[in-house]
């Protein structure tokens, strides 16, 4: 008879630590604020350093066409995540900000954490 609540004991402890794990890992929002100071268009994309992903993704870029325009940028990622921006000018990757272009170059301070938080405005200039 002890085996017998031993076994759902111990079934009930894996049940719950499943449960703790899938719950860990849950949806967040970091929230960046871009802007330029640059007569050419820039061409931006957000990187997570703890996987494979990128925003928008799928190949494409988010671009920055107005000079002293404030865009916005609402990335659903993972908390506790480090999410990186890149930024080049649209046609020229060589002219970059942040990481750059496909993750090219290292960057401290363009990385922030996904904890709900806004990114206080990056404004891009070029000299």
């Amino acid at each position: 008879m002890l085996s017998k609540y031993v076994s759902r004991g111990f079934g009930l402890a894996v049940f719950g630590a499943m449960m703790f794990v899938s719950f860990t890992a849950h949806a967040e929002n970091l929230y960046w604020s871009l802007s330029k100071q640059y007569g050419g268009t820039i061409s931006v994309t957000f990187y997570s350093e703890a996987r494979n992903h990128e925003w928008p993704g799928g190949s494409q870029v988010w671009l920055l066409e107005r000079d002293s325009q404030r865009y916005t940028f609402n990335l659903s990622c993972n908390r506790g995540e480090n999410i990186c921006f890149g930024a080049w000018v649209r046609g020229n990757p060589d002219i970059y900000w942040g990481v750059g272009k496909d993750r090219r170059f290292s960057c401290q301070s363009c990385c922030h954490v996904c904890n709900g938080s806004t990114v206080q405005n990056v404004n891009f200039v070029y000299r």
